[in-house]
């Protein structure tokens, strides 16, 4: 009995720290203005901002940590939280333009997709390896296709730019995970979300209709596609680097029992790569898959998966829900939470229901695991890292768009809260039914 009644105070403690620290940040800017003009006139203001922000984005950080042991509140959710409520005093703090969201959103996908590199299973034959690598790419170009011409039918006043961005964000539908019904679809998983990332990255970065439906005029769009490609190669071509480098590191430090370094080299390593990825125009994205895959393939004995990033993945996702919920007021959110609302349900549950049928397809013929309707549901609705990579690509897209952000970063929070509440339920009610 004292167990349980210790539970509920630490859970009713933890709500009034939340309503708290939502009030402090609703109310800042209100508190902080008239300490402004006392700072401005000892020209101490700015550095009275920095180590503001500091101090409270610290306080978040360990905020979001309580919530998630206490009421089991994801990080995206309660960053989002605070993100939204504190708007005001973030916009007093420092400046959120193009470059943070391109920045930011670059390393947190390029993160992403090398920690699915690393859980990729490649304990399959050489055959099955490249069917599945080949069912991956064909079903996101078809689902790219789809979802452009669902969105262009239903919503004709998005911009394309928007309307490639939203399905980007949205057909990034769960991760394999270890312990679902089909244990080798993980390497289809992972070709398929390289695939949306190149040709999203691509469209975006080279503002031009880099896309499956522009592919019957590319004969007038040569310069652009060779400059893609170019890319393509590039990114592999340090996506190689990467995962020797890693590679000979990661062996060393199993022989010496000091796997705990890995984490800091790994992350300086990626940060590097992304660095000389923009220097040559390479892709970013690509490179990082690259390097994740092989040294999974490479040091598949010692499992890198076990040491590399294991906590650093916690911390991105309540950065990039925080910058997040900072673009956009309170207001905004509520008159365009009916426009979110239909467009992450309209979209994501139409390309779930197609991706699974797809996918039980291609099992038929051979080129998946013979398994069931239901089971190919379970694996699509599996939600593992979905929610990272659908915030980075929001934070990337917001990069090159002007006056439509605010419609994407309201689709993000609409498909994280689904993500994270609907689509579990669903998940539980299929695999209850089986």
């Amino acid at each position: 009995m004292k167990n349980i009644f210790r539970t509920i105070n630490t859970r009713l403690a933890t709500l009034f720290v939340i309503l708290i620290l939502v009030l402090l940040l609703v109310l800042a800017p209100w508190m902080l203005g008239s300490l402004m003009s006392v700072f401005a006139t000892l020209d101490q203001h700015t550095l009275f901002n920095k180590f503001l922000l500091v101090g409270v984005l610290g306080l978040i950080f360990y905020v979001c940590v309580e919530v998630k042991n206490n009421l089991h509140v994801p990080y995206a959710v309660s960053a989002l939280i605070f993100g939204i409520s504190g708007y005001g005093l973030w916009n007093m703090l420092f400046a959120i333009n193009s470059n943070v969201y391109l920045i930011l959103g670059t390393a947190a996908v390029a993160f992403a997709v090398f920690r699915r590199g690393l859980s990729v299973n490649i304990h399959i034959s050489r055959k099955v390896f490249w069917q599945q690598i080949f069912v991956g790419v064909i079903t996101s170009l078809v689902l790219f296709i789809l979802s452009n011409l669902l969105l262009g039918m239903v919503f004709p006043e998005l911009s394309e730019a928007l309307r490639y961005s939203i399905a980007g964000v949205l057909l990034i539908l769960g991760a394999h995970l270890k312990e679902g019904p089909i244990s080798s679809v993980g390497t289809a998983r992972f070709a398929y979300d390289m695939t949306i990332l190149v040709v999203l990255y691509n469209f975006l970065l080279f503002s031009s209709r880099i896309a499956p439906d522009s592919l019957l005029s590319i004969s007038g769009l040569m310069s652009v596609y060779s400059t893609s490609l170019t890319s393509t190669i590039y990114g592999i071509i340090i996506g190689l680097i990467g995962a020797y480098l890693l590679h000979r590191h990661h062996s060393i430090w199993i022989i010496t029992q000091n796997e705990n370094r890995e984490n800091v080299y790994t992350i300086t390593l990626l940060c590097g790569l992304l660095a000389l990825s923009f220097l040559v125009g390479a892709n970013p994205f690509i490179a990082a898959g690259i390097m994740g895959l092989l040294v999974t393939i490479r040091d598949v004995q010692n499992n890198p998966e076990e040491h590399v990033l294991v906590k650093i993945e916690s911390g991105i996702t309540i950065v990039v829900f925080m910058i997040i919920g900072a673009s956009i007021p309170l207001g905004a959110v509520l008159v365009l939470v009916t426009f979110g609302s239909i467009v992450t349900i309209f979209m994501s549950i139409i390309v779930m229901l197609f991706l699974g049928l797809v996918f039980f397809f291609f099992s038929k013929i051979g080129m998946l695991p013979n398994a069931s309707m239901k089971s190919y549901m379970i694996e699509t609705y599996s939600r593992h890292d979905a929610t990272i990579i659908t915030g980075a690509l929001t934070l990337f897209s917001i990069a090159y768009l002007r006056t439509e952000y605010m419609l994407l970063v309201i689709s993000a929070i609409m498909f994280v809260i689904a993500v994270e509440y609907l689509y579990p339920w669903i998940l539980h009610l299929v695999i209850s039914k089986t």
